[in-house]
């Protein structure tokens, strides 16, 4: 449901440095020499090496009565956690609250760990610590709303998602949370205002994109969802669920024609073999329209099998 964000832990060594210290400020001559040290041999790697967690353990180690060992703890915490030696994380992430109570850092990264962890509900303490200790980190909502969402309070999720839009009603990751929260809820009319202002923003975003154009098609709109899933199969050809999609929306406009081009193609794709996912698929939608209140789904199998082989079937859904 949520869009997809590539592995905090697979950060570059360079994006290290620039959130874990110096987001927090200046962290002295001492410790920045150790860690362009810890980070020469790995400039070009896609995350920090021993060498760099050892460098930030020194960091920790040498300045325990420094007033600069909250930022040292914290790096230390963040490579621990890059590294996936959580536990160390976790010991280093403590030392770094403890020493700042208040610190927006520390209780983000530590909202972080425990999600990872699969605490969610300590993760959501932390991460609304971390906003109350800074209202510019919207991106602590923003984690806070997906732990919501993804241990299944939908309701609370949204009310975060609504919080990041009053702080910044811009905010790309807010409206799209917005809009797939009340997609979730069955309330595509009131999703797509808020998916049309995500793509907006972004052109490209494929999730957003598809997103707003199967809303459009619940709310009986295929005219309008028609050019936002052929702008998605431009960029995804390979994409079968887009060809499904544009066969759906042109059978919903009585473009018979187009519908069943896309069909072929779509038989074409499933015959290539370059989609495994395509080729263990039995059917898909053919086409899906409204009766009354009931939302009815018409399937099309890929092949005939056996001596009663069907080639369509109907669900319908209340």
């Amino acid at each position: 449901m949520i869009r997809h964000r590539p592995s905090m832990r697979n950060l570059t060594a360079a994006t290290l440095l620039l959130c874990g210290l110096v987001v927090e400020g200046n962290c002295g001559a001492d410790l920045d020499s150790l860690v362009s040290e810890a980070l020469r041999p790995t400039a070009e790697q896609a995350g920090p090496n021993p060498r760099m967690l050892a460098a930030f353990r020194k960091a920790v180690d040498s300045s325990a009565k420094d007033p600069r060992s909250y930022r040292s703890a914290l790096a230390a915490g963040r490579a621990a956690f890059y590294l996936e030696k959580d536990s160390e994380a976790r010991r280093y992430l403590d030392l770094a609250i403890s020493i700042a109570p208040d610190s927006v850092g520390g209780h983000y990264y530590s909202g972080v760990l425990h999600r990872f962890a699969g605490a969610s509900d300590k993760a959501i303490a932390e991460f609304e610590r971390a906003y109350q200790a800074d209202r510019t980190w919207i991106v602590a909502l923003r984690e806070k709303a997906e732990v919501q969402a993804n241990s299944g309070g939908d309701d609370e999720a949204l009310a975060t998602a609504r919080r990041i839009l009053t702080a910044d009603s811009s905010n790309i990751d807010g409206l799209y949370l917005v809009g797939i929260l009340l997609a979730g809820k069955g309330d595509s009319h009131g999703a797509v205002p808020y998916f049309a202002k995500t793509v907006a923003i972004d052109s490209a975003y494929k999730d957003a994109l598809y997103n707003y154009g199967q809303s459009l098609q619940l709310n009986g709109s295929a005219k309008e969802a028609e050019p936002v899933f052929r702008s998605l199969h431009a960029r995804q050809k390979s994409d079968w669920k887009i060809l499904a999609k544009l066969e759906q929306v042109s059978y919903a406009q009585g473009k018979d024609s187009g519908a069943n081009a896309y069909a072929s193609e779509l038989y074409a794709l499933r015959k290539s073999g370059q989609v495994p996912e395509l080729q263990r698929e039995k059917m898909f939608v053919r086409e899906q329209f409204q009766v009354g209140r009931r939302k009815v789904f018409a399937l099309e199998y890929f092949d005939l099998v056996g001596d009663r082989a069907v080639r369509y079937s109907f669900k319908v859904k209340d």
